[in-house]
């Protein structure tokens, strides 16, 4: 049932293979003896045939067809054409008038395009010659028996290769094929160490990520739909109220600008990571997503703590800036975003009344050497003590709406946007991002840019020195 359609052309194509090679070193072999072999063989027979021929030109009378095959070919005949005994039958055919001449004369001739050798029985009383040679190979029974049986061998092995080859392939479509149909959890069960084991492995990764992102954004329109009602649902009660109490309209309008906030905030996020998505799949230099300017890393740090805590006054946050932070060609736009959307997500995920830290530094002991000179880093870290991140959802926690299962044990809400938006915004400046985090403990998101981001950082540099922290 697996061989089927095209699996089943490769497989025959692997089976055919191995016949393929069997003629091929046929007929190898036949050439190679052609050339090499042959003239050795014809250089002996010819010898033989030499020594041979006084004593059959002395047995002219005695010349007749044996019960057992000669290991040689021999026919005599007269001058004339007459048949005058032979060792085979039929008897060799005899020479031509042209080559009797000739023979008359040489007295031994090699005839062309044939192993035989012609010889002239100078002391028989009727001008006569003999006709000797190898015997002529036949293809008998005895023949036929090894060469049927080596065809066999050759087939027979071809076929557990063929089948090792065409049976992961096939395994492959079928799996593929019902991937395809909506069956999501289907993987392949090939555990081979070659190129269709790392094949299978590699369909394997695709389709547990492919499934992980399916499943995600059906949460997101859960999610999203969580986000938009809630605000919506505020928004109507306000807008009712001020209607029947309009009086109270104008101290309402500050709940509805919250409510629209949390709503753009959704709404900016979503079209954030398409764009910075779009800008990502072009090459870079074509589009690139974050327009650069040089940029003042410490006051963007202290502008995002700012709005931080007018936005959440029940929160504590604590501001660590080292002196002599160097500046950094950035997005200012973007990098607002990215430290607003780490701080956010501290905030949801920290135990009530403990402090957020948001330190930033530079690393001038750490730099890369370029043909400008050397660049420093800036370094930025968001700490918080909270519930912390399972290990096992570590390395997913930068992919689009996923929520590990912290968040969701505490009904956070958000669609899991902000953690990739981030990712995005430091690849747009060839930066670096990382995150450790215990259960229970916090987290610890680090963020590294460098001087210019056309400069790739491949190798972050160690931590901010520990100074003091201001709320």
């Amino acid at each position: 049932m697996l061989m089927r359609f095209g699996t089943k052309s490769l497989f025959l194509r692997v089976f055919l293979h191995g016949l393929i090679v069997l003629v091929a070193f046929s007929v190898t072999f036949v050439a190679f003896g052609a050339l090499l072999v042959r003239p050795e063989v014809d250089r002996k027979s010819w010898e033989l045939s030499t020594w041979l021929a006084p004593e059959v030109c002395s047995h002219l009378a005695n010349l007749k067809d044996p019960r057992e095959r000669p290991p040689f070919m021999a026919s005599a005949y007269l001058a004339e054409g007459q048949l005058a005994g032979s060792l085979v039958t039929p008897p060799l055919p005899p020479l031509s008038a042209e080559l009797v001449a000739r023979l008359r004369v040489e007295k031994a001739i090699a005839l062309p395009g044939r192993p035989i050798h012609a010889f002239w029985c100078a002391d028989s009383p009727r001008a006569t010659y003999v006709e000797l040679g190898p015997p002529l190979p036949r293809l008998t029974g005895g023949m036929l028996v090894p060469f049927a049986c080596l065809v066999l061998v050759v087939a027979l092995a071809s076929v557990p290769l063929a089948r090792s080859i065409a049976r992961p392939i096939a395994e492959l479509v079928r799996v593929t094929q019902a991937f395809g149909r909506g069956e999501l959890g289907v993987r392949t069960q090939i555990t081979r160490r070659d190129e269709v084991g790392e094949l299978a492995s590699a369909f394997n990764q695709m389709a547990t990520r492919l499934q992980r992102l399916i499943l995600a954004e059906k949460e997101l329109l859960a999610n999203v739909s969580h986000e938009l009602r809630t605000p919506l649902a505020r928004i109507r009660v306000v807008l009712e109220t001020a209607l029947e109490k309009p009086e109270r309209a104008q101290g309402l309008l500050r709940e509805i600008g919250t409510d629209l906030g949390d709503l753009e905030r959704l709404v900016e996020a979503v079209m954030g990571t398409m764009r910075l998505d779009m800008g990502a799949s072009v090459p870079r230099g074509a589009q690139l997503p974050a327009l650069l300017e040089p940029t003042d890393v410490a006051a963007a740090a202290r502008d995002a703590a700012d709005r931080f805590r007018g936005l959440h006054p029940e929160c504590q946050l604590l501001l660590a800036l080292e002196e002599n932070v160097p500046d950094a060609e950035t997005d200012p736009r973007l990098l607002r975003r990215l430290l607003d959307n780490l701080l956010d997500n501290a905030r949801k995920y920290s135990l009530k009344g403990s402090p957020i830290v948001l330190r930033v530094c530079g690393l001038e002991a750490a730099r890369v050497t370029t043909s400008d000179g050397d660049e420093p880093f800036v370094r930025i870290e968001v700490i918080d003590r909270g519930v912390g991140i399972d290990s096992a959802d570590l390395p997913y926690v930068f992919e689009p709406f996923f929520r590990g299962a912290q968040s969701r044990a505490r009904a956070a809400t958000g669609a899991g946007l902000g953690l990739a938006l981030a990712k995005k915004i430091v690849d747009a400046h060839d930066g670096h991002i990382g995150i450790t985090s215990t259960v229970g403990i916090g987290t610890t998101i680090c963020v590294t840019l460098i001087g210019r981001p056309d400069r790739t950082l491949s190798q972050p540099a160690g931590g901010c020195s520990r100074s003091a922290p201001t709320a």
